[in-house]
């Protein structure tokens, strides 16, 4: 049977977001995967899928460890010969489509956001990009999950030849994910989901969510579930001042986010950049309101004043009116709009579209080898 390696960051969102592709890819080939451990590589061995652990550190920038991944990947390959690669995450878009470009074997790369450096307008963003163009001088297809990355990424002159397929995110699986009963809570419970990181709105949220606590005219409160990111200092210490003045809560990482989205009155993700977010997706499929920053990866999923409302990115000011706004809302309007949310995901975001999608790109790409 073929073999196909999928190179990625972390099991986390291999498993919650994608395990229904690889179930499906599992049915023609002997799937491999490369990860760091994060939770979930129990869960994918019972898959069937052959696990290889690959620590790495996803936002440090010490050329030392990347060139220790860039071999990691190599004698991986070396040693699996798969007939095809997928990758997805920077690093692996990056140093895995280096060793597979030696190995001369075919990729396909899915760009699930630029990243902080990429955008960079100084000399890390120069030097990004140039890494970005030579990594995929060779890749076969790449998956963009929203056309503002495509462009940003052909402007970059990165895409050229390559065949480009898009894809809804990493979209939903609607059998799993049910409208969940609106609580009853009279405090009204604003959640955020992710990686706690600066680039994901979260001082905006905080200073947001403080000027609304001040003002004491609404009973509210803001969850944090994830874990802290960043090294910086600084930020450990502004969540543990916010947590301190009851501003937010800090939850920390949990591995089932249902019970928090069922509590949660609406989800909220103010962040700087994404390629579409399955925090957001999710939470819709759950049936709940949406808060999220006007860009690409957000604006496809919450329609302004329908299921949810735009804010303005690095804005404090307008994430704070839109949540005064969804605090102004009676319970009817909230609940009519987080069925909106379900309706939107059913419409445009229903997983198997994006497995039938992928699937096709291997077959069509293996089938010109």
């Amino acid at each position: 049977m073929d073999r196909l390696l999928i190179l990625a960051n972390g099991t986390i969102c291999l498993y919650r977001f994608r395990k229904e592709l690889i179930s499906a890819i599992a049915e023609y080939k002997q799937v491999y995967v490369s990860a760091m451990d994060d939770g979930f590589a129990d869960e994918l061995r019972e898959m069937g899928v052959t696990y290889i652990e690959t620590p790495f550190n996803r936002r440090g920038a010490n050329p030392f460890h990347d060139v220790i991944l860039f071999f990691r990947y190599l004698f991986i390959m070396l040693r699996v010969k798969p007939v095809t690669i997928l990758t997805y995450t920077i690093k692996p878009n990056i140093y895995g489509n280096f060793a597979a470009m030696l190995c001369r074997i075919p990729v396909i790369s899915t760009i699930s956001g630029l990243g902080d450096g990429f955008l960079n307008k100084g000399i890390v963003g120069s030097l990004a990009r140039f890494m970005f163009r030579v990594a995929f001088l060779r890749v076969a297809t790449v998956v963009f999950q929203n056309e503002a990355d495509e462009q940003v990424m052909r402007e970059a002159r990165i895409i050229r030849n390559q065949r480009v397929v898009f894809v809804p995110g990493s979209g939903v699986n609607l059998k799993e994910r049910s409208v969940l009963d609106y609580p009853e809570d009279s405090e009204v419970s604003f959640l955020y989901i992710g990686r706690i990181m600066y680039t994901k709105g979260i001082f905006e949220l905080i200073e947001a969510a403080r000027r609304l606590k001040t003002e004491k005219v609404y009973d509210f409160s803001v969850n944090l579930v994830g874990f802290i990111e960043d090294n910086a200092d600084e930020l450990h210490e502004l969540i543990k001042e916010a947590n301190k003045e009851e501003i937010i809560s800090h939850l920390g990482f949990k591995r089932d986010l249902t019970p928090y989205i069922e509590n949660a009155h609406c989800v909220v993700l103010p962040s700087h950049s994404e390629g579409m977010s399955n925090a957001l997706l999710e939470a819709a499929a759950h049936g709940r309101t949406l808060i999220a920053t006007d860009i690409s990866g957000c604006r496809e999923v919450v329609e302004d004043g329908v299921n949810g409302f735009l804010c303005t990115p690095k804005n404090e000011e307008s994430l704070y009116s839109c949540m005064e706004r969804f605090l102004q809302l009676s319970k009817e309007q909230r609940v009519q709009m987080g069925l909106a949310s379900r309706q939107k995901v059913e419409d445009g975001f229903n997983r198997e579209r994006v497995v039938n999608t992928m699937l096709d790109a291997i077959f069509q790409l293996e089938d010109n080898l």
